[in-house]
């Protein structure tokens, strides 16, 4: 279980064996610290008791702030966790060999593919209007960068990562213009803005993939690897440039599928002083973790996916140890 604190006067708490949640000195809920995997921080005015802190630690519970854009300014999480030497120099390394090239095009297969097999599973419920067309041409559109991806051969990342950008930017524009027609509807949607936007789906799906991005976090440190030691994000002071690269991956299958069916389905997010709502949070927040808490195939097997997120990252960090070929996820629709 992971835990978010989101609203103004929340605490966490030790009792025995059991983490407390307080709001205003009342009682949330009592959860035994066994079943706690991570804890999010995404609002000012919260308390973290330093017993809490040492008993996380102890449990190799990680412990995340974000701010008020969502995000991260800082975790807390045992040294034990740190990576083995050999996985993070050979992560380091591989950004000057061909290793970062294969990475760099697992990952973006991925994110195109899922991006594309998004937009087709909401033209199911289409046939016959008149935006069916329209959104199965961005579907197509989006799908065809595949080839240009495929044809892209580098050295390093060095050689070839702007290119990497462009392919990655200009799919990104056909499935951004296909959200908003199946959107369009529904919800007003200007197409996606990131940091410091005022529109209340971009800080839906903001919001969601700063929730992603705490399981993200948490499956790099467990795998061994430098989150600050990203491949094609580069790294940067107090960026988790890794956490950047591995999130793509699952955008689509876990934030956009919920935020889009959620929005599809008449949910009308609300606003107070420039940020979603403690209703709109809350929503969306049950919805993100029941869908990493849901089943998807993965390697001929099925595991939840916040267990896939875990095994992709320990791929990773074989691939960078051993070079041992690894599967990118991609959403079943």
């Amino acid at each position: 279980m992971n835990i978010v604190i989101d609203d103004f006067g929340m605490g966490l708490y030790k009792k025995s064996e059991r983490l407390v949640v307080k709001k205003k000195g009342k009682l949330i809920q009592e959860i035994p610290f066994f079943d706690v995997e991570a804890i999010f921080f995404m609002t000012n005015g919260a308390v973290l008791s330093t017993d809490v802190i040492k008993e996380c630690m102890e449990q190799g519970i990680q412990i995340h702030f974000l701010d008020y854009k969502q995000q991260p300014i800082a975790s807390i999480y045992s040294p034990m966790l740190h990576a083995t030497v050999k996985t993070r120099r050979e992560q380091i390394l591989s950004v000057k060999d061909y290793r970062s090239v294969e990475m760099t095009k697992k990952i973006l297969r991925a994110k195109i593919t899922n991006q594309h097999r998004l937009l087709k599973y909401y033209l199911k419920s289409r046939k016959g209007q008149e935006e069916y067309q329209i959104i199965l041409d961005y579907a197509n559109h989006v799908i065809a960068h595949l080839e240009e991806l495929e044809q892209t051969t580098g050295n390093s990342i060095i050689d070839v990562r702007d290119k990497f950008f462009s392919i990655e930017a200009r799919s990104a524009k056909k499935y951004w213009d296909g959200v908003q027609k199946i959107l369009e509807k529904r919800i007003a949607f200007p197409g996606r803005e990131h940091r410091g936007t005022n529109d209340p789906v971009n800080m839906m799906f903001n919001y969601g993939y700063a929730i992603l991005g705490g399981y993200v976090q948490s499956a790099i440190l467990r795998a061994g690897l430098e989150p600050f030691a990203g491949i094609l994000h580069t790294d940067r002071p107090g960026k988790s440039s890794l956490q950047y690269d591995l999130i793509e991956i699952f955008r689509q299958p876990v934030v956009d599928k919920v935020v889009i069916s959620l929005l599809s389905k008449g949910f009308t997010p609300k606003i107070e002083d420039n940020l979603l709502n403690l209703e709109t949070r809350n929503k969306l927040k049950d919805k993100i973790i029941n869908r990493l808490e849901s089943k998807e195939p993965y390697n001929g097997k099925k595991y939840r996916i916040k267990t896939i997120i875990q095994i992709q990252a320990r791929e990773v960090a074989s691939f960078f140890r051993e070079n041992t070929p690894f599967n990118t996820f991609i959403g079943s629709w």
